[in-house]
């Protein structure tokens, strides 16, 4: 399983009325979900009745108004049950149903959090390789060629 963040940052170049709550730092809840074969973290904003967390049934992750996602106000749509939300797999999207409605400059990104401060973790290879976050980090690159297989 991936090495979760205890917290993620939303973030928009251009905030406006909608995002405006969205926006800010989610910290990790007591709280959690099942997805696929793992137990996914409920994270909340501190600021707000806003939590970011993995939908059960589709295994993308979503921003809801409530802890069990069924007032979601965006959604990460496509995520391949990716076990954390700061990928670039698809945009996130306002849940109106309605196509059109990605929000592209919307990022998430993880942190490493102690209170108030947070820093930004390292650059994450999930679509790359294995990698690893810990004392020690492993990084393994599959590639091929023409000639066949080999690991970096």
């Amino acid at each position: 399983m991936a090495d979760l963040s205890p917290c993620y940052e939303v973030s928009a170049t251009l905030v406006n009325q909608y995002l405006e709550d969205v926006v800010g730092i989610y910290s990790k809840t007591n709280q959690s979900t099942i997805v696929h074969t793992w137990t996914s973290p409920i994270y909340k904003r501190a600021s707000s009745q806003m939590y970011l967390l993995q939908e059960s049934s589709t295994g993308d992750w979503i921003i809801s108004k409530d802890d069990i996602g069924k007032i979601v106000r965006l959604r990460q749509d496509r995520a391949n049950y990716a076990q954390t939300p700061d990928t670039d797999i698809s945009p996130w999207r306002r849940e109106t149903g309605i196509i059109g409605t990605s929000i592209l400059d919307l990022k998430v990104t993880g942190k490493a959090c102690d209170g108030e401060s947070c820093e930004n973790l390292p650059p994450k290879n999930d679509d790359k390789g294995l990698s690893i976050r810990n004392d020690n980090t492993v990084i393994i690159y599959i590639g091929c060629t023409v000639g066949g297989l080999f690991l970096i």
